[in-house]
């Protein structure tokens, strides 16, 4: 029998997962996926009610549906080949994929409930990671065309796919106006172009990886996953660019993040059960139409890191605020804290010496740190390596 898994946040922990909130935007995940196969790729239907995604509980990747509150899922797609990245059309009656069943990976769709699919774009190139235009007229993907990797764009009943970028990208996901695409360029940012073609915007700049972006139902944010915080978690940033809020954090991965066509939750593929699943934010506290929170803390990476026997927590107060800051080693549990008291706005700074709360040093090993303000927690990943 299916049982979905739910975990409530601030910081519980569960099976040594650690889940943190960020911006007091998410109240609850629930495990939407238990199935011994991977599980992953997921991809909300418009009217919100299931959850398509890839697994390969028959024997080989297809694309399966299950309802967004977990249930018994029901399989859309079989073929000896691979069925992948599921999309769905903005109407709800047809699901694009990339699949190899004609020989290279190319676009595919097929009925919202099954049946014969209906190849998109051909060729000996690898065509990827579908998402449909509003009206759903277009398809973007990404394609190995040409000289490299890069965004393109075709009918979505079928035809000649026109080249948008040339800078390299992938993971394209639509602006709700239809008028941007954002994608993942080269350099490991998310970057912003014009659906009808022009010049790039750089929307994240971080020495980690940002990718997989997704655009929200009010197009006010863009979730995306970032390794920033020294592990792949779920992250959100202003549509116009701004400070990123983490939403997500576990010492597993957290990647691939789809909204909710109300704005209200964000699904995605996580690792923390011990194998790959989809899981799902069950609601949104104050944050209508996925407007999350203005951040007031500003935490970036500590230094130097790894580090021996202390280090540096640098970050910024976007307002003054009472300051608490946490740590809890790998397996989630809390090993020191320390109250700060009132903080001006402005750049702060702790330095934390690597020991416990009882004064003994700590072993070598992955620890987070969280700064709490205001109702907010902002945290990150560092190592103390002796």
């Amino acid at each position: 029998m299916f049982r979905f898994r739910r975990i409530s946040i601030v910081a519980v922990y569960c099976s040594a997962t650690l889940v943190l909130l960020c911006g007091a935007a998410f109240a609850e995940i629930i495990q939407i996926t238990t199935n011994v196969a991977a599980d992953n790729r997921p991809a909300w239907s418009p009217v919100g009610t299931e959850i398509a995604f890839k697994s390969d509980r028959s024997g080989n990747p297809d694309i399966w549906v299950i309802p967004s509150v977990g249930g018994v899922a029901y399989q859309i797609t079989i073929d000896p080949a691979a069925d992948t990245e599921p999309a769905w059309s903005p109407d709800g009656t047809q699901i694009a994929f990339a699949s190899d069943r004609a020989g290279s990976f190319d676009i595919w769709a097929v009925s919202a409930t099954g049946g014969a699919p209906t190849q998109v774009t051909s060729g000996s190139s690898i065509d990827a990671k579908p998402s449909w235009s509003p009206d759903g007229r277009k398809i973007a993907f990404a394609s190995s065309c040409g000289s490299g990797n890069d965004i393109w764009v075709v009918l979505s009943s079928g035809g000649v796919p026109e080249q948008l970028t040339s800078m390299g990208g992938t993971y394209p996901t639509w602006s709700p106006d239809g008028s941007q695409i954002a994608f993942a360029g080269p350099s490991g940012d998310i970057w912003i172009i014009p659906s009808n073609g022009g010049t790039p915007v750089q929307l994240t700049s971080d020495p980690a990886d940002d990718a997989r972006p997704s655009w929200s139902p009010l197009g006010n944010w863009i979730a995306f996953k970032s390794e920033r915080s020294g592990n792949s978690d779920i992250w959100v940033i202003p549509a116009t660019g701004g400070t990123a809020i983490q939403v997500t954090i576990d010492p597993s991965y957290d990647t691939r993040p789809t909204w909710a066509p109300d704005g209200m939750q964000l699904a995605f593929t996580s690792g923390r059960s011990g194998n790959s699943d989809i899981w799902a934010t069950e609601s949104v506290t104050g944050v209508q139409g996925g407007v999350v929170p203005t951040s007031i803390v500003e935490l970036m990476q500590n230094s130097p890191n790894p580090f021996n026997p202390s280090t540096k927590l640098l970050f910024t107060m976007h307002k003054s605020g009472t300051v608490r800051i946490e740590f809890f080693n790998s397996a989630g549990r809390l090993v020191d804290a320390s109250d700060l008291g009132h903080l001006a706005s402005g750049p702060q700074e702790f330095t934390w010496r690597g020991r416990g709360g009882d004064g003994r040093s700590l072993p070598s090993g992955s620890y987070f740190y969280s700064v709490l303000s205001g109702g907010e927690r902002q945290s990150r990943k560092m190592l103390l390596l002796k």
